[in-house]
């Protein structure tokens, strides 16, 4: 079961194009990956603050794997729409790029 939780919380990483994707079909109020990027950021802090301040006696092993999952789309998410931010404005301004 360990194994399997471990995909699960790894999953969030695989499912990075699909973020990508939607950030860029599905605008929120004109902005493509601001609103992405702040509701990660908020579900991730929320899970990182489950985990770190309620007592394990509280959290079951699933809700603890939920949170981890949180956690990780909200790393995996700003990855993926930092890293298009860049390639955005690279893109605009190719001489200062790499």
């Amino acid at each position: 079961t360990v194994q399997i939780y471990g995909g699960v919380v790894a999953l969030p990483w695989a499912l990075k194009p699909v973020v990508g994707l939607l950030s860029d079909m599905v605008p929120v109020c004109g902005y493509k990956k601001a609103p992405y990027m702040l509701l990660s950021s908020v579900a991730g802090a929320i899970a990182f603050a489950a985990v770190g301040l309620l007592p394990a006696s509280v959290l079951p092993v699933e809700a603890i794997v939920v949170c981890f999952v949180f956690q990780m789309l909200q790393l995996s998410t700003n990855d993926i729409l930092a890293e298009a931010c860049y390639a955005e404005r690279i893109q605009r301004s190719p001489e200062v790029g790499p």
